[in-house]
């Protein structure tokens, strides 16, 4: 089995969600590029269980879960000092002018309204292919 060209962390409390959007990587010729994680203290745990082993070129967070929201989130990966050059991206429904604003001053890269057309889940996939290639 061959490397893939890079590794995406997604945090999505919708399973339907996850499965579309592994489905728009794989319509644009990427599969097994994402590893899909239902909440917060999953994601979280699995980072500090493969600390050092396995770094995500790229972590995607929902911000509205159970458990733990993005922000959360977000703030517990910056505490790791190996994943302080890792983009955070959220990709969520509910970012405003007004989060997008909060959750980049707490280090978040960008933010992504969602998408719910499958034509906007492969868009989604191309810019992040695109941010990864630069």
């Amino acid at each position: 089995m061959t490397q893939p060209p890079f590794l995406l962390y997604i945090v999505d409390d919708d399973e339907d969600d996850l499965l579309f959007i592994h489905t728009a990587f794989k319509e644009i010729g990427l599969d097994n590029v994402c590893k899909g994680f239902l909440n917060g203290p999953e994601l979280l745990q699995h980072l500090r269980f493969n600390a050092g082993k396995e770094i995500p070129d790229v972590i995607i967070l929902d911000y509205q879960m159970p458990k733990m929201n993005g922000k959360e989130v977000l703030v517990s990966i910056r505490r790791q000092p190996w994943l302080q050059s890792t983009p955070v991206i959220f990709y969520s429904d509910k970012i405003n002018d007004s989060l997008d604003a909060e959750l980049k001053e707490l280090g978040a890269f960008c933010c992504i309204r969602k998408g719910v057309t499958p034509g906007d889940q492969r868009k989604f996939a191309r810019t992040i292919t695109d941010l990864l290639k630069k």
